[in-house]
């Protein structure tokens, strides 16, 4: 059974900001709290990341809402003060093949460029991880293309060298 994302307060920082410098926070949000907020966000982030052209930016909103009304979908997020500057969004569903097994699809982890500087991306995952422990996730499975430079956190966070998945454009 999971927690009622109001029960879990948001975890600051674990490393204090300078002084003068805004207050970080890292927690779950409900999708339909944050995605009007996260919205220029993504579109950011699918024109940085995605180089594809087969996979246009079209997001299937009634599908993630469906998924988030499910229980099934949630939003971690990082806040300088009240402003949403990183995020990423978890699928969780039982592994296919072992119902026991809570499988956590962790969808690319975005950070604004202007706040990517130092540790924080590092933290915004370690701290991800530590919420899906306390989660009951089993299985974090992070997919990501070969060349991302997010591969270094993954590998600082002990996550097993990456396993190859292999598509067919059809």
């Amino acid at each position: 059974m999971q927690m009622q994302l109001a029960e879990l307060p948001p975890r600051r920082r674990q490393k204090h900001s300078a002084p003068g410098q805004p207050e970080i926070t890292f927690g779950w949000e409900p999708f339909a709290f944050c995605v009007r907020e996260a919205r220029p966000m993504l579109a950011r982030e699918a024109a940085e990341v995605q180089t594809d052209k087969r996979l246009p930016y079209d997001p299937d909103w009634d599908r993630l809402f469906g998924w988030a009304a499910s229980g099934s979908l949630d939003v971690w997020t990082v806040r300088a003060e009240l402003t949403l500057i990183g995020y990423t969004s978890v699928l969780f569903m039982p592994h296919l093949y072992s119902r026991d097994v809570l499988m956590a699809n962790v969808h690319t982890p975005y950070l604004a460029p202007e706040w990517r500087q130092g540790w924080l991306g590092f933290e915004m995952l370690e701290a991800l991880c530590e919420a899906l422990r306390e989660r009951r996730g089993s299985l974090v499975v992070v997919d990501l293309p070969v060349d991302s430079r997010l591969h270094r956190l993954f590998d600082r966070l002990k996550f097993a060298t990456p396993d190859t998945r292999r598509r067919l454009w059809l």
